[in-house]
C-alpha cells in the first residue's frame, strides 16, 4: 500500500545581515513570512528540506540566525544542503554540527517516515558552480545501496552539469 509523504522544499534563503549591500530585501522577514505559509500547510508536512544558499555570505553568525528562527518556527526534522554562497565552516560552526575536518562536505542521510533522504554537498569553495567529486560519488552508490526496500530522495543545490564546458552553454 502506498502511502502519500507531504514535505517542504526551501531553497536560496539567502539569511544574511541587514546591512548585507547583496541583499536587495530582508530576507529574514521574507523567511518568516514564509514559514507563517508553511504553518498552514495540511497535511502537515513530514519534513523540510533546505536545499542551499541558507545564508548569503556563510558566516557563522549568518547560520546561527538562521537555526534560531527554523528551530523556533519548525517543529519536524530539517534537512539542510550547502549552496554556493554557504561554507562548510561556517555552517558547522553557526549550526552547532561537530566536524572532525570543517573543510569537510557536509555529506549525510537519513530515513524519515519510510523515506531515505540523501544529501550530497556541491558547494567548491570559493566557486559559483558545483561539482561533486568521485569519493562523494563512491558515497552515493554505497548509501543508494544501504536501504533498497526504501524509496529515495537525493537533494542537492546545483543543477547536474555532464561534461567538460565550463560555461552553461550545454543548458541552453
Amino acid at each position: 500500500m502506498r502511502r502519500e509523504t507531504t514535505f517542504i522544499h526551501l531553497t536560496d534563503l539567502h539569511i544574511g545581515t541587514a546591512d548585507d549591500s547583496h541583499l536587495h530585501s530582508d530576507t529574514t522577514e521574507t523567511l518568516h513570512q514564509v514559514l507563517d505559509l508553511v504553518a498552514t500547510v495540511t497535511p502537515k508536512p513530514q519534513f523540510v528540506i533546505a536545499s542551499g544558499d541558507l545564508t548569503n555570505r556563510g558566516d557563522a553568525e549568518s547560520f546561527r540566525r538562521l537555526k534560531e528562527i527554523i528551530d523556533a518556527r519548525i517543529d519536524v526534522p530539517v534537512i539542510y544542503a550547502l549552496g554556493n554562497h554557504d561554507t562548510r565552516p561556517g555552517f558547522y560552526e553557526g549550526m552547532g554540527i561537530e566536524a572532525h575536518d570543517p573543510d569537510a562536505p557536509y555529506d549525510h542521510d537519513t530515513i524519515i517516515d519510510g523515506i531515505h533522504i540523501i544529501t550530497i554537498d556541491s558547494t567548491t569553495p570559493g566557486l559559483i558552480g558545483g561539482t561533486i567529486d568521485p569519493e562523494q560519488f563512491d558515497w552515493l552508490a554505497s548509501t543508494l545501496d544501504s536501504h533498497p526496500d526504501l524509496p529515495k530522495l537525493i537533494v542537492v543545490h546545483h543543477p547536474p552539469a555532464l561534461g567538460e564546458e565550463a560555461d552553461a552553454a550545454h543548458w541552453r
